[in-house]
């Protein structure tokens, strides 16, 4: 019998999913609650697990720790014993020892890096450790638990797709030059506006800028556009909602309602009488001749 495939995603990233497909006038976040409701009503699963690209499938627990063989486990527990010494202020992080509670959890934490390892497409198993340790433990802040990796496994994820689509950005120039004219223009809305926070807001510049290149749009035009058009909502556009299928649509009712605006002003133009005085003269005199 064929299972039925099963959507793994976050809250958040529904919202963001939804906010690019659906009309600009619909309530994106009740639409995201209703949803989670009636889930949770029928009991239907939700989990909290999201791919951009998921290059295999999700692998249960037990099959996850069998894979984490005992050498991989070791570079990953030096690792980690490594990261956690250097940052800290002062004392040494001991390796975790086989006869440790923990490190049953060791294992399974391996497996969870491992995967994100064949995911991201990094050559090296070492940089995939190591940016996944540094992430995850950015992430806890101060509240670090191995366990935790777990929790947090998807927005490391996350945070390499981020700096992937930064670093391999076909037109670094043409994204600052953009990010330039944003900055510029959300001035004329908003003086006060926060800049951008975080990698995230960047990537999605980068996305943005990419997508007004296909479009052929001038950058100028295409964030005015973003602007004019979620305007009614009396909000500042998220870095988010520069792309994608309503931003395509917000540039194209821009650049219609700018065409026809123009064809008035040229339409105004050539109803004005130009004649001076003395033009006026000539042509009466001119028709005066032709009636005689």
């Amino acid at each position: 019998m064929k299972r039925t495939p099963i959507l793994h995603i976050r809250r958040d990233d529904l919202t963001v999913v939804l906010n690019k497909i659906l009309p600009d006038n619909v309530a994106i976040t009740k639409v995201v609650d209703k949803l989670y409701d009636v889930a949770k009503r029928e009991k239907f699963q939700l989990k909290s697990m999201y791919r951009f690209e998921a290059l295999s499938k999700t692998k249960k627990r037990g099959d996850r720790v069998l894979n984490a063989e005992n050498t991989k486990v070791e570079i990953f527990n030096r690792l980690l014993a490594g990261i956690r010494t250097e940052q800290r202020v002062k004392g040494v992080t001991k390796l975790i020892l086989q006869t440790d509670k923990e490190y049953v959890v060791l294992k399974e934490i391996t497996a969870l890096a491992i995967d994100f390892h064949e995911q991201s497409g990094n050559n090296s198993l070492e940089q995939s450790f190591i940016f996944f340790i540094k992430v995850g433990i950015e992430l806890m802040r101060k509240k670090y638990a191995l366990s935790k990796f777990k929790y947090y496994k998807d927005k490391i994820y996350d945070r390499h797709v981020v700096q992937l689509v930064i670093n391999k950005d076909n037109a670094p120039e043409l994204s600052k030059k953009f990010y330039a004219i944003w900055k510029r223009i959300v001035k004329g809305y908003a003086p006060d506006y926060i800049d951008i926070e975080s990698e995230e807001d960047y990537a999605n510049i980068v996305l943005a800028r990419m997508e007004a290149d296909e479009m052929k749009a001038t950058y100028d035009d295409w964030i005015t556009s973003q602007f004019e058009g979620l305007s009614f909502l009396d909000v500042i556009p998220n870095f988010n909602q520069l792309y994608g299928i309503n931003a395509k649509k917000r540039y194209q009712e821009y650049v219609n309602n700018k065409s026809y605006k123009r064809k008035e002003e040229v339409s105004e133009v050539i109803d004005i009488d130009f004649e001076t005085d003395e033009q006026k003269r000539y042509f009466e005199m001119l028709r005066s001749s032709r009636a005689d």
